[in-house]
């Protein structure tokens, strides 16, 4: 499949995105995702997998998707070039019993995946209900 042709299908109503080098038809899966829609939404008709890959465990697609919903295989060469390299990252994360706090934790993690990536879990995904709640309890009690 050409990425032009995927790029089409950006909408509500029809809904693709490129995970790890196929084409799936996320239309129907879009009212049910835990993350909510507006997420999947955002990167509509575009490759997802640099921003899916480190927020979902293995085996994740064949449990929510039906088989139908993987539509081929994209043309790799008809991808639009990255416009920046991905961060580096050292090879082994620090020891837990390391990191004193959650501002150690989000330092860590801040560096090891992808901007994007982090900037979804930073934001709480669609919200930050949970995190500003986290982080009132935390002063409290510190």
């Amino acid at each position: 499949m050409d990425a032009k042709d995927v790029a089409k299908h950006n909408t509500v109503e029809s809904c693709w995105v490129i995970l790890y080098g196929h084409v799936y038809d996320v239309t129907e899966f879009l009212p049910s995702h835990p993350g909510g829609s507006k997420i999947i939404l955002q990167l509509a008709g575009q490759d997802a997998t640099e921003e899916y890959d480190p927020v979902h465990p293995p085996g994740t697609l064949e449990r929510n998707l039906n088989p139908e919903a993987k539509l081929g295989e994209i043309d790799a060469t008809t991808l639009p070039k990255p416009d920046q390299p991905p961060p580096e990252t050292s090879s082994e994360p620090p020891a837990l019993d390391t990191l004193l706090n959650l501002n150690d934790v989000e330092d860590v993690a801040s560096k090891r995946i992808s901007r994007k990536a982090w900037a979804y879990y930073y934001s709480a995904a669609d919200d930050l209900i949970s995190k500003n709640l986290n982080s009132e309890i935390y002063r409290s009690i510190f």
